[in-house]
């Protein structure tokens, strides 16, 4: 008898498309975070009047779904970043020994994924994979140092082999929590100088980034196209309820933007950063927090004369 499909046994390749939706060798396969995709499927019924049943079910549109989580990797993120911003915006950049700056912002063009997922005897696949979601948390009395993802795609095709020659495994460069730090300016001139000393938890999160979309056309069994869409962007902000945390309702009363620094550090000068404009948009109530009472903002990212977001990445990847 045969044994049970595994769920840990399960893997998940990326290729990375030259032609958005034509399926792509999956040369690489992360080594912290996990990628999972499904189908998605858009199912209708009939039931006839008069009857206790329905007559039909019928499948009007098929896509696929699915997320990457897990912790917040210097190297996968050169992988993660395009995907959901574009390409590097400015030249690959070395900046020492092995060591290589990508600095990106959001762009019109963005690229595609094949994601295969499976094990040796069974797998399926997906191209025209995009990404819809983008998220970091970090918090240091929670142990939280998280990366994830929502990703949308073409068909969902069963029945394929997972790509065996060239596979790389990218490497481990891990950010815990506590080497992270975030800078508060009023200024672009003087962005990263100021330490907000008494933050205890931040979430930058990009939502809404693109959609998949169907033609009536028999010949396509699923997504033609990914348009860009308009992306909620900003931070989700935790500090301690002092004299510096209240001055955040300030900030909103005087309608002031504020150029703000997420900085994650890594080994050997190797770092992730994002850098934006931001002003405040929510202000929920203060409340007790293991035992700190805490001031929480929601910030939105802002279009400023002078800036736009940046995420600049820093590591040993070459490409």
């Amino acid at each position: 008898m045969a044994s049970a499909k595994t769920a840990v046994e399960q893997v998940a390749q990326v290729g990375i498309e030259a032609t958005a939706g034509v399926a792509a060798a999956a040369t690489w396969r992360p080594r912290t975070t996990t990628i999972k995709i499904d189908g998605s499927y858009d199912i209708a019924e009939h039931r006839p009047g008069g009857s206790y049943y329905v007559a039909s079910t019928y499948l009007n549109a098929e896509s696929s779904s699915g997320s990457v989580t897990g912790a917040v990797n210097l190297t996968e993120q050169r992988r993660y970043l395009a995907l959901a911003f574009g390409a590097p915006a400015t030249a690959e950049t070395a900046v020492g020994s092995g060591v290589y700056a990508h600095t990106f912002t959001m762009q019109p063009e963005r690229p595609t994924w094949t994601v295969e997922y499976g094990d040796a005897t069974h797998a399926a696949r997906a191209a025209f994979v995009y990404a819809t979601s983008y998220e970091l948390e970090f918090g240091r009395n929670s142990g939280t140092s998280t990366f994830s993802m929502n990703l949308g795609g073409g068909q969902f095709t069963d029945g394929v082999a997972l790509t065996s020659a060239g596979v790389e495994e990218l490497a481990d460069e891990i950010v815990p929590a506590l080497r992270v730090s975030l800078y508060a300016d009023t200024s672009l001139a003087t962005l990263g100088s100021t330490k907000v000393d008494n933050a205890l938890a931040v979430k930058f999160s990009v939502t809404d980034l693109r959609a998949g979309k169907q033609y009536l056309d028999a010949a396509k069994p699923s997504i033609s196209k990914v348009v860009n869409t308009v992306p909620t962007v900003g931070f989700d902000l935790t500090v301690e309820a002092d004299s510096a945390g209240r001055a955040w309702l300030q900030k909103l009363r005087d309608r002031e933007v504020t150029y703000l620094r997420l900085e994650a550090l890594g080994e050997g000068g190797h770092k992730l950063t994002i850098d934006a404009p931001v002003m405040v948009k929510e202000v929920p109530n203060r409340e007790d927090e293991d035992n700190v009472y805490v001031a929480k903002y929601t910030l939105r990212i802002v279009k400023a004369d002078d800036f736009e977001l940046t995420a600049t990445l820093v590591n040993g990847l070459e490409d």
